[in-house]
């Protein structure tokens, strides 16, 4: 069975095909022209041979340079490529980010209305079926919030305003004035 066969193998058949056509186009053209010169002097040029063909070091050495450079060049163009494509792909996520966000706020005010829509409607309904039950609510709603914006600690008189509500129940809410009014 045959070893598999890879990519480097591949290719060095080709170059190594590549190599062999070069080299029968040389060792032709070193037979004719040497036929031609010692034509002349009766020698006649059979066959050429060769046996070694080896670069000067400062031709191998220039060839290493210049695949250097090109390699370096197209690592460079596609470091360029990539990151062209990373911020195409960041502008895009941005965008796509921002459309989000945005419907997503959109549809959070929508919701937002529609519950605020809820809430007075219930708020309307409850007031109209207990209008007085609604104002003690509201005052006690007043109150908290009143108390929990200012001092901890409140010293009022019996007769006070502020604890009227809390002394006479609803029907003291009706008659009181506005709780913001008797807090300050």
């Amino acid at each position: 069975m045959d070893p598999p066969v890879t990519v480097i193998d591949a290719f060095n058949d080709v170059q190594r095909a590549r190599a062999d056509d070069e080299r029968d186009k040389v060792i032709a053209k070193v037979q004719r022209e040497v036929s031609e010169k010692f034509r002349p002097y009766g020698v006649e040029v059979t066959e050429v041979r060769l046996h070694r063909a080896d670069l000067p070091p400062e031709t191998s050495q220039a060839i290493y340079d210049r695949m250097k450079s090109e390699r370096q060049r197209e690592a460079k163009e596609l470091r360029a490529q990539g990151f062209k494509w990373a911020q195409q792909i960041q502008a895009r996520a941005d965008r796509d980010r921002t459309v989000i966000l945005s419907e997503a706020q959109r549809a959070a005010r929508i919701a937002h209305g529609e519950a605020d829509a809820a809430v007075n409607k219930l708020i309307g309904d409850a007031a109209s079926r207990d209008a007085g039950f609604y104002a003690y609510y509201r005052s006690l709603q007043t109150y908290r919030q009143s108390l929990a914006e200012s001092a901890p600690t409140l010293v009022l008189s019996p007769d006070a305003e502020f604890l009227k509500t809390f002394r006479q129940g609803p029907q003291a809410a009706q008659a009181a004035p506005a709780p913001a009014q008797a807090a300050h």
